[in-house]
């Protein structure tokens, strides 16, 4: 007599029975042995147990399957007795998936099941993908002499936090500085000298072109009468 393999002997050939679902035995075993969690089987007579593919998994031993991972959760390995939690900063759709968050959105904790789970950064502030915070987007102003001589070094500015332009280092023969200006004509917004402000602004890495305005400093001429009218020298 003989134990044949992926069956258990009872006291001859004919009483050997097959192991059942989720079970196995090797040639000579007198019972039969449950697949491992992280293994299955889902037939009988088998002489061994597969490992759970990536992806899924099983946590129980004589299993005749393995669970896909759900939403929100993951794995990439054979032979997985769980999933774990898709990281921060992506989003899990179930299985091996793990896909960043798009850029200019962002997720802190782990288990985003869809696109839906990562925030926008909103205004003023920039990410990339799958990141897991938003970072404060920064601008630089630019000042312009219009019409004056001088020369002033750029300020980088970081949006919701208040800053100070820089003093008006210009000049302009026959002028007094008057403040600064969004536009050369003085149709835009106007800042005084120095002014602290904030979020001129929202596109990361942007430039404000702030243009100097420019106020006659002379007197307006003045005559007198001496049977004509004559000009009266300005000593200003």
């Amino acid at each position: 007599t003989y134990k044949a393999a992926h069956t258990v002997y009872y006291g001859s050939i004919s009483s050997c029975t097959k192991c059942t679902a989720g079970t196995y035995s090797l040639y000579g075993q007198g019972s039969c042995t449950p697949c491992y969690a992280g293994t299955y089987n889902n037939y009988s007579g088998a002489t061994g147990c597969t490992p759970c593919a990536a992806g899924s998994f099983n946590n129980n031993q004589q299993a005749t399957t393995c669970t896909i991972c759900p939403a929100g959760q993951y794995n990439t390995t054979t032979g997985n007795t769980s999933c774990a939690a898709c990281p921060a900063g992506k989003y899990c759709t179930g299985g091996t998936n793990t896909t960043n968050c798009p850029a200019n959105t962002y997720r802190s904790s782990t288990g985003g099941k869809s696109s839906s789970d990562c925030t926008s950064c909103g205004t003023g502030k920039h990410s990339t993908a799958g990141s897991t915070s938003c970072t404060a987007n920064t601008y630089t102003v630019v000042y312009n002499a219009n019409g004056g001589s001088g020369s002033m070094s750029n300020t980088t500015f970081t949006y919701g936090t208040a800053q100070a332009l820089r003093s008006n280092a210009f000049t302009r023969s026959g002028y007094s500085f008057n403040g600064w200006n969004t536009k050369a004509d003085g149709t835009g917004t106007s800042y005084g000298n120095a002014a602290s402000v904030n979020n001129l602004t929202s596109t990361n890495n942007g430039t404000v072109n702030l243009y100097a305005q420019w106020q006659s400093s002379g007197s307006l001429p003045s005559f007198k009468y001496t049977g004509k009218y004559e000009l009266v020298e300005n000593n200003d």
